[in-house]
């Protein structure tokens, strides 16, 4: 039983070496670091992000988006209104017409000279 559990602990130790040499994460070497930009009123969406929100009687002021579709559309709406950055993460992107849509406007968003930066899980 001691061998059994040895052999498995060599195993399992040979599979993580063999890993860690085999799946190396990407040099960064060359890369500049960057960070989130301010919110400034000189751009719309910083103008409304900066506006001191009404009172709410026992509210939040959050409106949930329930509706995938009202989600998507939303942040293609705020995707366009981008005038300086845009900071984008996510979970899981799959290559469907939803999340192609969504890379062309981020592409575009980068044509028109706002800076975008994508964070993605590697799902």
């Amino acid at each position: 039983m001691l061998q059994i559990a040895a052999l498995l602990v060599t195993a399992l130790a040979a599979a993580l070496i063999g890993a860690h040499l085999v799946f190396r994460p990407p040099s960064l070497e060359g890369r500049t670091e960057s960070a989130a930009v301010e919110a400034t009123a000189a751009t719309r969406l910083g103008r409304i992000a900066l506006t001191p929100p009404e009172p709410h009687a026992g509210d939040s002021g959050v409106v949930p988006l329930i509706d995938g579709r009202d989600a998507f559309a939303a942040r293609i709406a705020l995707i366009r209104a981008a005038e300086v950055a845009l900071d984008v993460q996510y979970y899981i992107w799959q290559r469907d017409a939803a999340g192609l849509l969504l890379l062309d406007e981020l592409r575009r968003a980068a044509d028109r000279g706002v800076r975008v930066r994508l964070l993605l899980d590697d799902n």
